[in-house]
């Protein structure tokens, strides 16, 4: 006797020869996952409950709750002004497709009005199967334009590469200890209730939920070191970073990633980019970050309208998503050498408000209404996205004067007025009550004062680049000290603090508390800073000498400033080795080294050094690529990982890494002298000089 349809192909509406596994599942490589359906009642029962589903999924998008009393002569549809007047609205509205919202904001998709509430298709219509294997390898396609895999035989299913449940709650709790408090992407308490579900289900998890397992898994490797890895799973970081991401390439395909509005599935793919920007080429991070702010605006994420219909928990984790995801496309767009000066505009950036500042413990699915906002004074697990969202905003005002088209009798001093009323409120009110012991309060405080720091070399550098060196500008005051608004004082300005920014990021590396959260420093490496560093030491040694006045006192400052600058330059290429080996991949990188070696040659003909373990690789390096000319600053593959033993390791031997990020740097200040981009990737066109001839 026949059996009943499969659950497969009874939802891709394909015919079924009903043995177990089917024909179909055992041709598409599905036979493990080939399980009987319920037997499928009359045609009209079916098409009643599915119509009730859809109804009730519109109730629960529109707010509207499912134990609502009807009237008495209520035919159980949905009353026509309930809705009409969610989809009638200038600033678009969500309709549903396949049970999850969508957001639409045209004219042509309003004027559709109430026919786009109800996307489902005639019941009784049966696809071909060779109609919808033509639309599944089209979209296959696609897919692979983005993760280009090899596919999975079906001796090896996607579940084979899941660790034993054991090791998922470890990874769970790596997650949960390291990665999850500086993005805060997930609700903590619902999410492992999902994973504790997800992993003994005898069925398996669904195919969004296993794409966030499989990012989660991704994301708690990333943070780990080589040996806790070896020691904990009995195998090296490389070789579980390439299965987890492998896995998650695969299970976002399985998900449907480019079609899904499934917010999962995107939670899934930020964590992916989040944990992969370390290994991904950054034009290719920042084409995909552009990818993920276009797939959370399908969803509506950046429209507080589209949020209104939905729970008050529901709307919560959405703001936490959208804003995580222009963060991440704003810090793409910097390291790619694309203008990121729209990315926070009111078009770009949406209406949707800030999470609050609250725990997870105080966020619940079931509750009726959001809890009041915890004083800004008071630390919560939070704190770390609220202040990178405390110093965008700073950066915005500081940008809103800077292109205001008022005449400013000082801007500079403007802006420092702003920069000093956000130091004193962040240290009075929030960091205040942080306690350093705690690593993640720790992590707050010193990105306040590193971004402080690079505020204010901001505005310096466009100081500097506003205002070029005049014959009537004065070296001291009327009291004899220097003058800061002189050219030499601005110079000494820009050194300190360039200097300062260094010496925090130096300062994170060094400090053991913090090791859990190297992955995310990795990730914002101050570049405008040691950009600043290695220009004002080529400046020092090339100057005439009656720029220092032909003192002693002036020689002698200036010899401490060039053993101190190149301490910092030589401790930031010991804490990222991958400021060498990126050179073959990445001009900017090759431009970065060829600066080095120009100040290095300049310095160490005017004071007596020793060549720096940096230079020292620097050098030994170049001299190995001389011979290949062919091979330099080749183009990456998207999804890059160095081959096994490369030596291509993080200082916190955590693995291969490739700083990505400026998390902490401005928005779109330019930035004056030798640090204008322009200047600075000019010297990937030059061979050095010097020390490396």
């Amino acid at each position: 006797m026949r059996g009943h349809s499969c659950v497969t192909c009874y939802q891709r509406k394909v015919k079924c020869d009903g043995r177990r596994p089917c024909s179909t599942c055992v041709r598409h490589a599905r036979g493990g996952e080939c399980r009987s359906s319920k037997a499928v009642g009359s045609a009209s029962d079916q098409a009643v409950l599915a119509r009730l589903r859809r109804y009730e999924a519109l109730l629960t998008a529109n707010g509207i709750p499912l134990t609502a009393t009807r009237s008495e002569g209520d035919d159980g549809d949905v009353d026509d002004d309930v809705v009409r007047e969610s989809i009638e609205s200038d600033d678009g509205h969500n309709i549903i497709q396949r049970g999850h919202p969508r957001f639409v904001d045209n004219v042509i998709w309003n004027r559709l009005g109430s026919e786009l509430v109800d996307d489902s298709t005639p019941e009784s219509t049966e696809h071909t199967e060779s109609e919808l294997e033509d639309e599944e390898n089209t979209a296959a396609t696609l897919d692979n334009l983005i993760f280009s895999q090899q596919p999975l035989s079906s001796s090896n299913p996607l579940r084979h590469l899941s660790p034993p449940i054991p090791l998922v709650f470890r990874l769970w709790q790596t997650f949960l200890d390291n990665f999850n408090p500086l993005v805060k992407l997930l609700h903590a308490p619902t999410t492992q209730q999902l994973v504790s579900d997800a992993v003994t289900a005898p069925q398996g998890p669904s195919p969004s939920t296993e794409a966030l397992l499989f990012a989660i898994y991704l994301c708690a490797v990333t943070t780990m070191t080589d040996k806790e890895c070896v020691d904990q799973f009995g195998e090296s970081k490389l070789e579980l970073l390439r299965r987890y991401s492998y896995a998650t390439q695969h299970a976002l395909k399985n998900a449907r990633f480019l079609r899904s509005t499934d917010v999962v599935v995107l939670q899934a793919l930020t964590l992916y980019l989040l944990a992969r920007r370390l290994y991904i080429h950054d034009q290719s991070i920042y084409l995909l970050a552009g990818l993920a702010t276009r797939l959370a605006k399908t969803i509506g994420l950046h429209r507080e309208q589209s949020l209104k219909h939905l729970s008050p928990f529901e709307a919560e984790i959405r703001r936490r998503l959208w804003w995580q995801i222009k963060i991440l496309d704003y810090q793409s767009a910097q390291v790619s050498g694309a203008s990121f000066e729209g990315v926070f505009t009111a078009t770009e950036a949406g209406d949707t408000r800030r999470p609050l500042n609250v725990s997870d413990g105080a966020l619940s699915p079931y509750m009726r209404k959001l809890p009041a906002p915890v004083d800004d004074a008071r630390p919560t697990e939070m704190l770390f996205c609220m202040v990178r969202l405390e110093v965008g905003e700073c950066m915005r005002q500081m940008r809103m004067v800077m292109t205001r088209n008022i005449v400013v009798l000082d801007p500079l001093a403007e802006q420092e007025q702003t920069i000093d009323a956000f130091e004193a409120r962040m240290e009075s009110h929030l960091l205040k009550q942080c306690d350093v012991s705690v690593p993640l309060h720790l992590m707050a405080t010193l990105m306040v004062r590193s971004a402080v720091c690079q505020m204010r070399l901001s505005i310096w550098q466009h100081q500097q680049q506003q205002q070029q060196q005049q014959s009537s500008d004065t070296t001291t005051d009327s009291s004899g000290n220097e003058n800061i608004y002189s050219w030499r004082g601005r110079r000494r300005r820009l050194f300190e603090l360039a200097l300062k920014i260094l010496e925090y990021d130096s300062l994170a590396y060094s400090t053991e508390s913090l090791r859990p959260f190297l992955w995310h420093v990795a990730n914002v490496f101050p570049f405008q800073a040691f950009i600043q560093v290695l220009t004002d030491l080529l400046w020092m040694t090339t100057q005439k000498p009656d720029v220092h006045d032909g003192d002693d006192n002036g020689q002698q400052q200036t010899a401490i400033d060039v053993h101190r600058g190149w301490a910092a330059v030589n401790l930031a290429y010991q804490n990222r080795p991958e400021l060498v080996g990126n050179e073959a991949r990445n001009p900017l990188y090759f431009a970065l080294g060829n600066l080095v070696l120009k100040a290095w040659a300049s310095s160490s003909s005017h004071f007596p050094m020793q060549p720096f373990p940096a230079i020292e690789r620097l050098q030994t390096w170049r001299a190995s690529r001389a011979s290949q000319p062919s091979a330099s600053l080749q183009a990456d593959k998207v999804d890059y990982l160095p081959a096994a033993g490369s030596g291509h390791q993080d200082s916190y031997n955590g693995g291969p890494v490739a700083v990505r990020g400026l998390d902490l740097t401005p928005f779109v200040f330019a930035t004056g002298d030798n640090t204008d981009r322009g200047t600075w990737v000019g010297y990937a066109s030059s061979s050095g000089t010097g020390a490396d001839r």
